[in-house]
């Protein structure tokens, strides 16, 4: 009896793993807070970066590579629409991606603009008093480019746990379908 027994409950126990699958997956889904949360944090990182870049201006234009303030200016733009109509509209796993892309390149151009501080620091300053504001523009530059690389880290989590979940609704309905054929 006993076999029997624990037969019929593994049974039963493999026929409800998908929506026990399913449960778990859908308990992992970020809330509208959770990301509501996450882009105000990513709102406020790019209301920060773009003042690093505007108040690095002087030491940066002082850099062998130019462009910085421009690209930040044109990422910020794309953050910062790409933010509003992710409140707006509510999440989407394509919009997300867009902005972690986007806080990508920000994190990149931060980084260069950064060692582009650190040169023109070291650069001797013929007749004139060094650049005494371009070691703090280049620990400026590295805290907007970590600020970047961490809420895009939080946000790709959520993304993956978001589509995870739509993953497996996709995967359940077309089960459903298959079955119905």
């Amino acid at each position: 009896m006993k076999p029997a027994f624990l037969g019929v409950l593994a049974l039963c126990v493999l026929l409800s793993a998908p929506s026990l699958h399913a449960q778990a997956n859908a308990a992992s889904m970020p809330s509208s807070e959770e990301i509501n949360d996450l882009l105000g944090k990513a709102a406020e990182y790019v209301g920060q970066y773009q003042a690093t870049f505007k108040n690095s201006k002087a030491t940066l234009d002082k850099a062998p590579i130019t462009g910085f303030i421009e690209k930040s200016d044109e990422l910020c733009g794309h953050a910062t629409t790409i933010i509003a109509a992710l409140k707006k509209n509510g999440p989407s796993a394509f919009a997300l991606v867009g902005l972690i892309a986007v806080l990508d390149d920000m994190s990149v151009n931060a980084a260069r603009a950064s060692a582009m501080a650190m040169i023109v620091g070291m650069e001797p300053q013929a007749g004139k008093d060094p650049n005494h504001s371009a070691p703090m523009d280049m620990q400026d530059l590295a805290q907007a480019e970590k600020n970047c690389v961490d809420i895009s880290e939080l946000i790709l989590h959520s993304t993956l746990r978001l589509i995870a979940v739509e993953e497996n609704i996709l995967h359940t309905l077309s089960d459903g379908m298959k079955q119905k054929q």
